[in-house]
């Protein structure tokens, strides 16, 4: 069933009283257009009346008696108060103007007073001229405004035109003015609700919407208010469940040190009981493990540290050709007992970078692990420090199978998480590519 405020039944309405509005709007207008007529209608004048009564009055002028032109000219004013006349003699030359405004020839011939008559189209007026007396030497003209001869049923007629006009204008005026605030005001909360949807700049969320109308969009509001107060309540949820992993995940890492760290010294006491060949491989094969098994807890527990912002660091302004030198020169032994190609180049300007030294050799050192554990088969390790333009570059690659190969040892994701996290905090750019022909990790400062 459709609401009473619902938008389509709003504007229906608005159609509805548009088509009332005409049977309202003809007698309004035809009030309004009697009204009017009874007020401006033009004093009518017969054109052909007054061409007769003028021509009459000059054949009985003589222009030898000027004083009975203009008292014949006041006579006709007076039954004619928007006329204007003058006269003009034998030789010409103007004689007598009465009310003329417009500016006239003083001197006159037939083509000036054709000229003079073409133009009544124009000036919109109604000119007579007529020749005075017999003779037919003098003339004079008399001029009137033009619709002063337009007879009231014409100018009715005119104005019928402007009532129908108004008639239908009137009401699609008022229908358009209307529907355009109606779809205005659609299109503003329309806009509103987008802006609203727009999430802000970090990762907010916006905030809930006032419900301005109960309609269509009214119910999209609040459809998205609870879509919203859904994902509140989501992350909320979220939050807490990561906060709880984290705390378990830094519960378990240091629980599983406690055994740990007793397994070893059991081990270490068990190597002083065996003396096969055999045995003693077997125990430094488990010493190997728990190592490993070791620096996977470290490493998770570093995960959730960082992951929380909780595992501290101070940047400092740091030569990196120096530091890496410090950090692989204690991994040479170990490179070496593996029978590793060591490749090592180092930039001879100093490079210096804002990074915490400790971090720094603790991504190093991840991925000279990975390699040394993951990529031992391709017996090489190329670690470059390239000062490019200015800009420093460090570059570690191996000629391993990659990460997409089975390797013996497995934990990757987490190390290379950790240096991740630590990339990025430090503003560092981590990039790492990996094939069958082996794998590149390249550090460099973000732009």
């Amino acid at each position: 069933m459709m609401k009473s405020t619902s938008l389509f039944r709003k504007y229906l309405i608005i159609i509805v009283l548009a088509l009332l509005l005409i049977p309202v709007t003809v007698p309004l207008t035809s009030f309004l257009y009697s009204f009017y007529l009874n007020k401006h209608l033009s004093t009518y004048y017969n054109s052909k009346l007054i061409q007769e009564m003028w021509s009459s009055k000059a054949l009985t002028l003589n222009e030898d008696n000027p004083a009975e032109i203009k008292e014949t000219f006041l006579l006709i004013k007076k039954k004619f108060p928007q006329s204007s006349m003058f006269w003009v003699d034998k030789d010409g030359k103007t004689q007598y103007k009465l009310n003329i405004r417009e500016n006239i020839p003083k001197k006159w011939d037939v083509d000036t007073l054709l000229s003079f008559t073409e133009n009544d189209k124009v000036k919109n007026r109604y000119t007579v001229v007529s020749h005075i007396g017999n003779k037919k030497k003098g003339f004079m003209v008399f001029i009137i405004p033009q619709k002063y001869t337009i007879s009231p049923f014409s100018q009715k007629e005119h104005l019928s035109y402007l009532v129908m006009i108004m008639s239908v204008l009137l009401p699609v005026t008022i229908f358009i003015t209307i529907s355009f605030i109606f779809f205005k005001k659609i299109q503003e909360r329309l806009t509103n609700l987008q802006r609203k949807m727009m999430l802000p700049k970090g990762d907010l969320l916006p905030n809930l919407m006032t419900i301005s109308k109960f309609d269509e969009i009214g119910a999209l509001e609040s459809s998205f208010n609870d879509m919203l107060q859904a994902l509140i309540h989501s992350r909320k949820k979220e939050k807490e469940e990561e906060i709880t992993r984290r705390k378990l995940v830094a519960d378990i890492s240091h629980d599983l040190r406690t055994p740990l760290t007793a397994i070893r010294a059991q081990l270490y006491s068990l190597k002083k009981e065996v003396s096969s060949i055999k045995g003693i491989d077997t125990i430094a094969k488990i010493d190997s493990k728990i190592s490993y098994l070791s620096d996977l807890i470290d490493n998770l527990l570093s995960y959730s540290l960082l992951s929380s912002k909780k595992y501290p660091y101070k940047l400092a302004n740091v030569d990196m050709v120096r530091t890496t030198r410090n950090i692989i020169a204690p991994w040479y032994n170990l490179l070496e007992e593996k029978n590793f190609e060591i490749d090592v180049q180092m930039s001879k300007k100093p490079i210096f970078w804002e990074v915490d030294v400790h971090w720094f050799q603790r991504m190093i050192d991840n991925v000279i692990q990975n390699v040394v554990r993951h990529a031992s088969q391709g017996n090489f390790i190329g670690i470059y420090v390239i000062n490019n333009e200015g800009k420093g570059e460090i570059s570690i690659i191996d000629k391993g199978p990659g990460f997409n190969q089975n390797s013996p040892n497995k934990g990757l994701g987490v190390g290379l998480s950790i240096i991740g996290l630590m990339a990025n905090q430090m503003n560092l750019e981590w990039k790492i590519s990996t094939s069958k022909d082996g794998t590149i990790c390249t550090f460099k400062t973000k732009k």
